[in-house]
């Protein structure tokens, strides 16, 4: 895709030619407005908007439990008081389930909005280890942060800072699995990149990718082993104890780096590491620090809220200076601006819808049944189809994927030909929630495999915690088809 870009120059004129000055901007962020949003006697851990009333409340973590509050009354949520302990981080399965992580007693909780109980999910409380299985079994040493797995595995993602791993934990079971165990340095905080997982480490951020053939990588995107506050690119930046995420905008996102007491801007659409003013100011050139260390932050609608040691802080009126750098323009005698034509992406984000079988691996390896998937998966692509009507459009070069066997799960996608620029990273909203809509009473017939050789030849995708059988998603594949997507270096090779 062609980005166009008019820049306004000053000129200068030397003889018959007119050269437009280079233009260098920043990779930053400025709030015109900031101050004390709560004060608060216990590290403020994780933030998110509350769910439960959807009356504008917010949810934060500390030391002892977890509260609600409109800024200037917190109340405690659950009827549970941790001592010698932590609730690191939580998230919000629905209005009324939270998971809720115990950092100190190395398991995973699950509050009850409605009764206002909390039940173990994952993990042996109070005992620490690194070991497999149900929620008796399972262990963790010292779990940190939770997200959702997006792409619809029914599970929970897991920083586990002592055993320098990134778990699962099956929401409905309760049995923890390893995702990836190595390039882990006291994993912490996560947030969701497109299809990829970005993870704060001790003085780095990573990135977790999974391929449509089943493997995990993890590579380091930012920062470095040693410790240090330095903004530039990717290769250059360092950080200082990074603690977690909150996403701007498709590709930005605001990191809390705990040592330095500021918060970093991480651009990936730039791959740049920048600062973030919170009075006003443009340029805005070196980070603005905090008074005590942060530990958490979150946006809000158009507000972040950074939660620190001993009270929580609001940002509001932000402010994106252009985020295009060194620009140079050749102008016209006697013309004062110029288009400029930046340069095309080799990768393209490509809307692909995908759905989650158990099925017994061992069941793939006969060649019959293979058959029998081949024809679900074109019958599937036919449906498919219907549900896109004219908003898209199924992939005639690109035949159904599927991810090879891993657990007894079994991976499919249906790529169309609707792709998107590089800089995209999740579906757009409203056409996601059109085809969501459309799918509603087709989704269990729409998602049927068969497996000749099974009891029950009809299988059915699994249900993820929303209740979805068929997932929207974007994946990356590379404008020349003849080429092939690296996850891990997100490049054609």
């Amino acid at each position: 895709m062609t980005h166009h870009l008019l820049v306004a120059v000053f000129v200068l004129i030397f003889g018959s030619k007119t050269y437009a000055e280079s233009v260098n901007y920043n990779s930053s962020v400025s709030f015109n407005n900031s101050g004390h949003f709560l004060e608060f006697s216990d590290p403020i851990y994780h933030i998110e908007k509350d769910l439960y009333n959807n009356d504008g409340q917010i949810l934060f973590s500390t030391r002892h439990d977890l509260r609600t509050t409109d800024g200037n009354v917190s109340t405690i949520v659950g009827n549970i008081n941790v001592e010698r302990t932590a609730i690191t981080s939580f998230k919000q399965i629905n209005s009324t389930r939270i998971a809720a992580i115990f950092w100190g007693h190395h398991c995973i909780k699950i509050m009850n909005r409605e009764t206002n109980s909390y039940s173990t999910l994952g993990g042996m409380c109070s005992r620490s280890g690194y070991e497999e299985g149900r929620a008796n079994v399972g262990r963790f040493n010292c779990p940190h942060s939770v997200e959702i797995d997006m792409r619809g595995h029914g599970r929970l993602l897991v920083t586990d800072v002592f055993n320098n791993a990134l778990r699962s934990v099956d929401i409905a079971t309760g049995e923890i699995g390893t995702v990836a165990n190595s390039g882990f340095d006291s994993p912490r905080g996560l947030a969701w990149n497109g299809c990829h997982l970005l993870v704060a480490n001790n003085n780095y951020i990573s990135q977790v990718s999974w391929s449509i053939d089943g493997s995990v990588t993890n590579t380091i995107i930012t920062g470095s082993h040693s410790s240090n506050h330095v903004d530039g690119s990717f290769i250059q930046a360092m950080f200082s104890h990074p603690e977690e995420f909150a996403k701007l905008e498709s590709g930005v996102y605001l990191v809390v780096d705990y040592h330095s007491k500021m918060v970093r801007l991480v651009d990936f659409n730039e791959q740049v590491v920048g600062p973030v003013c919170f009075n006003g100011e443009n340029p805005c050139n070196i980070s603005s620090q905090l008074l005590n260390h942060p530990v958490s932050v979150t946006k809000i609608g158009n507000e972040v809220y950074v939660g620190m040691i001993r009270d929580m802080y609001r940002l509001t009126d932000l402010h994106f200076p252009c985020p295009y750098t060194n620009i140079t323009s050749y102008l016209t005698p006697g013309h004062d601006a110029a288009e400029v034509t930046l340069p095309e992406s080799p990768i393209v984000r490509r809307l692909t819808y995908m759905a989650m079988y158990h099925v017994p691996c061992s069941a793939l390896r006969n060649a019959y049944n293979r058959g029998s998937l081949e024809n679900s998966w074109s019958h599937q692509k036919s449906n498919f189809q219907r549900i896109c009507a004219n908003d898209c459009h199924m992939s005639a070069k690109m035949a159904p994927l599927y991810r090879g066997c891993e657990r007894n799960v079994l991976t499919v996608y249906w790529p169309t030909d609707n792709v998107y620029s590089v800089d995209t990273k999740e579906v757009p909203d409203n056409l996601r929630d059109t085809l969501r809509e459309r799918l509603i009473d087709h989704e269990t017939a729409y998602s049927e495999i068969v497996i000749q050789t099974l009891d029950q030849p009809i299988v059915n995708a699994e249900e993820n915690a929303e209740g979805e059988m068929i997932h929207l998603l974007l994946i990356s594949t590379c404008v020349d088809m003849t080429l092939t997507y690296d996850a891990a270096s997100d490049s054609c090779y």
